[in-house]
């Protein structure tokens, strides 16, 4: 009977490992670090969600292609949202991490350890107050949503150049 558990018990590890390893990439190759400079000085890459850890409660894998785009003049948010909301939308299309701004700040810093932060904060959007990327040399990024209204919420994913 013990044995029986044990392997009940192992079986959620081996199911996320073997989904982590069987998971497809987007990009063909590595990009180099001087590229993902590029990219970030450029202020034209898109950020593709591959995980999602809300503030309470366990990491989702997402399969459906959620993604951040980031351009010199327009921010273009696609992110689902678990969580909790502190005000109940206004419309049912309110329900994710999901708007278009114009008019944003757009700052970069070095980070400490081979990367760079990156903190947008929408100016015309009431909901979110700013996001705050982590992008590393090898194109792997974090993502976190802080909002007005609703619990902090972060991404993990990888940035590529705009399509």
């Amino acid at each position: 009977m013990k044995r029986k558990y044990y392997s009940f018990k192992m079986l959620p590890i081996l199911v996320v490992m073997l989904l982590g390893s069987c998971s497809t990439s987007q990009h063909n190759h590595i990009p180099t670090t001087s590229q993902i400079q590029g990219l970030i000085q450029a202020q034209q890459f898109i950020f593709t969600a591959e995980t999602m850890l809300p503030l309470r409660g366990e990491i989702k894998i997402l399969n459906t292609p959620y993604d951040v785009t980031v351009g010199k003049d327009t921010l273009v948010s696609y992110l689902p949202y678990f969580g909790r909301a502190y005000q109940a939308p206004v419309s049912p299309t309110d329900a994710g991490v999901q708007f278009t701004s114009v008019k944003f700040e757009y700052k970069v810093s070095p980070a400490k350890k081979n990367g760079w932060q990156v903190k947008i904060v929408p100016l015309d959007n009431t909901n979110i107050r700013e996001m705050n990327f982590d992008i590393f040399n090898d194109g792997s990024a974090g993502l976190n949503v802080i909002s007005n209204f609703r619990d902090a919420i972060s991404y993990r994913g990888h940035i590529a150049p705009i399509k």
